[in-house]
């Protein structure tokens, strides 16, 4: 069994786990977020929802965006007569 322990001075871990070395034992890699990845979470997700509504609009209206597009299209054609 003694063979099987952990030296401790190989991996010292803290309370969650989380490999402390001895250059950032005040802020080990991972435990819980930042305020900027937290930040940049509720953006991407708010952007995510964004996008999932205007393309569930362009979905259901996609008729009344066809025609004006033709409309349009009709117009510049004109002009580059």
């Amino acid at each position: 069994m003694k063979s099987l322990q952990r030296s401790p001075l190989k991996n010292v871990q803290n309370n969650e786990g989380v490999r402390v070395t001895k250059d950032s034992k005040e802020n080990p890699k991972g435990g819980a977020p930042t305020k900027p990845e937290k930040k940049g979470f509720i953006l991407e997700s708010i952007k995510g929802a964004a996008v999932q509504i205007s393309v569930k609009w362009c979905y259901e209206n996609w008729s009344l965006i066809h025609e004006k597009a033709s409309v349009y299209i009709d117009v510049v054609m004109e002009f580059l007569k």
